[in-house]
């Protein structure tokens, strides 16, 4: 079983890998939500800035998005 594990790895290691012709370009937005905070007041308060987050998300048009606390 060993033998074949390392038969199989030599055989990978001596495949070549060729890159895309092009270069990948990958948008990826980090985005902390702060979905409800009891202690936000007027501007902070989620009701005031969830359509604006939703604007930055939507504008942004990442490939990938990450968001904390939603």
């Amino acid at each position: 079983m060993i033998r074949r594990i390392f038969a199989l790895s030599a055989l990978i290691s001596c495949m070549s890998l060729h890159a895309a012709d092009l270069p990948l370009q990958l948008r990826v937005l980090s985005f902390n939500i702060r979905y409800i905070n009891s202690g936000d007041t007027g501007t902070r308060t989620w009701l005031a800035r969830r359509d604006l987050a939703s604007q930055v998300i939507r504008e942004d048009k990442a490939d990938l998005i990450g968001l904390q606390e939603a």
